[in-house]
């Protein structure tokens, strides 16, 4: 009998047959930020520091307590359009008016490095006009992937080495 418990016991070490329960936990860290109310906006992480892009410009060194920047609002209306932290900098990528039943797009690009004041780097770029796209860095440049112009849905993936000078690298990725 003590042989046949052995026998079981070792098994199930050797082949995994043990119980693992993985817990993720949530904390609150504040109910109340120093930040107006909202929803659909960047949080960056730079310099040790969390920057979040709601009504101007916040940041925070522990997520709890937040302190307004001298930086403005974009004057982009970038609800639909993404920013990316690229070269030590936020970029905001294009513009929309409206909403996304009528729509007017434009391609301009400006940036933040020290999050006091933004800097346009072109009131017109190749930034594809549309919205709803996902946006990333990678290998150096700033990728766009798929989105929706109004009219059209998109599956295309684009990128820029500076965001103003765009490229298609895929015209269909599926």
């Amino acid at each position: 009998m003590k042989f046949i418990l052995i026998f079981i016991c070792l098994c199930s070490t050797a082949f995994g047959c043990h119980s693992t329960k993985t817990e993720y936990v949530w904390n609150e860290v504040t109910s109340k930020a120093a930040f107006p109310q909202g929803y659909n906006y960047p949080v960056f992480v730079m310099n040790g520091k969390m920057f979040a892009l709601q009504k101007g410009g916040w940041l925070s060194g522990d997520g709890k307590n937040w302190t307004k920047t001298e930086l403005t609002e974009s004057g982009l209306n970038s609800g639909y359009q993404e920013y990316v932290q690229f070269k030590d900098a936020i970029y905001a990528l294009g513009t929309m008016q409206g909403n996304y039943t009528n729509m007017q797009l434009s391609s301009k690009i400006v940036r933040t490095s020290d999050f006091k004041t933004w800097e346009t780097l072109a009131e017109k770029s190749e930034l594809p006009a549309r919205v709803f796209y996902g946006a990333t860095v990678f290998k150096d440049k700033i990728w766009l992937v798929g989105g929706y112009d109004g009219k059209n849905y998109f599956n295309d993936i684009w990128n820029s080495e500076d965001g103003v000078k765009w490229k298609r690298v895929v015209e269909k990725a599926a």
